[in-house]
């Protein structure tokens, strides 16, 4: 999120594909199952790919010195004000159904606490895997890099799901993984390729994912391991390889909303589950779940309302809750 560096247009234009699959992802409800055909596809690489391209902006400074208040102000105080606004949605139309007060506070409390409050988990998260990709970067050592992002891949993946506090630490560890790859493979995660090698390397990609199914890296449930990364790598590629190519067709309207879009990213991640809800609920109250009932259809429809209320929604949000989402310095006219 870092709104005064010089902007990489292309990869502001993958973070916006990447969040848009997110919010699709989150779209389904549990009534009609979980979009069995476009999750595998969307869950191999929308994570990973944030991890990737903040990889790839610290080797272009060729150079990484991270302020720890800073970045709380990025991602903390986003995750707190946020997470606790959700859990509020959430608590206050529990109690309207019916449940009780005192028990939805303490579950609500709970889970903001526990740096679990939905979409939002990805941002202490975030915080993790950058503080210790800045200690990882004061090693001189490239093999001895290379082994702790390999130690930290695996204990990331394997380490037992006992402690929900924890949970934040290891997402941490696969983060800080595949942001040390960027770092490295910058070069060629942003290389230009033919449009037929993008063919062969999406149907490769689409191959592996039908192989391992499903992965999480919310709730660390990865499948077969091996494949799960090579998917994500792969997935990360093919989605900014398509926005470098896009940016060289000068396909100017599409670029510049993606661009905005993906600038403004932790907007769309901190306000779409507060959407996503009220939506759900006026489908409920007013059409019988009548978008629900479209079955793989409802979570496109439903992220499309998302997205089009926030873009239109964004440059007020920016110019009064600019600071939540931790944007301090906006410049005069960004929003």
């Amino acid at each position: 999120m870092m709104i005064n560096q010089k902007r990489i247009g292309y990869l502001d234009a993958a973070k916006g594909i990447a969040i848009i699959c997110i919010v699709i992802g989150h779209s389904y409800s549990y009534h009609v199952g979980n979009g069995g055909f476009l999750i595998p596809y969307l869950y191999s690489f929308h994570v990973p790919i944030f991890f990737v391209i903040s990889g790839i902006l610290y080797a272009r400074r060729n150079q990484v010195h991270i302020s720890i208040l800073k970045k709380v102000k990025e991602l903390i105080l986003p995750y707190f004000f946020w997470g606790t606004a959700y859990q509020i949605c959430l608590g206050f139309l529990a109690v309207m159904g019916g449940e009780n007060l005192q028990q939805q506070i303490n579950t609500r409390v709970a889970t903001v606490l526990h740096l679990t409050s939905g979409a939002m988990w990805f941002l202490p998260t975030m915080f993790i895997a950058t503080i210790l990709f800045q200690l990882s970067c004061k090693i001189n050592s490239n093999a001895i890099r290379w082994g702790i992002c390999i130690l930290a891949f695996v204990i990331g993946v394997i380490a037992p799901h006992n402690s929900v506090p924890a949970e934040a630490v290891w997402r941490g560890l696969v983060g800080f993984s595949f942001m040390t790859v960027g770092n490295y493979g910058g070069s060629v995660f942003t290389r230009r390729a033919k449009w037929y090698v993008w063919l062969v390397l999406l149907i490769v990609d689409i191959g592996l994912i039908n192989i391992y199914g499903t992965a999480n890296l919310a709730s660390r449930s990865f499948g077969f391991i091996p494949l799960y990364l090579a998917a994500s790598l792969l997935g990360s590629w093919l989605c900014i390889a398509a926005c470098n190519y896009i940016e060289s067709k000068n396909v100017d309207r599409l670029r510049r909303v993606m661009e905005r879009i993906g600038k403004y990213s932790i907007v769309v991640l901190c306000t779409h589950q507060i959407l996503l809800t009220f939506l759900q609920l006026a489908d409920y109250r007013f059409l019988n779940y009548g978008i629900q009932r479209t079955g793989e259809f409802e979570g496109i429809i439903m992220a499309a309302l998302i997205m089009a209320i926030t873009y239109l929604l964004m440059p007020l949000l920016l110019r009064c809750l600019g600071w939540s989402f931790g944007l301090h310095n906006l410049k005069k006219g960004e929003a």
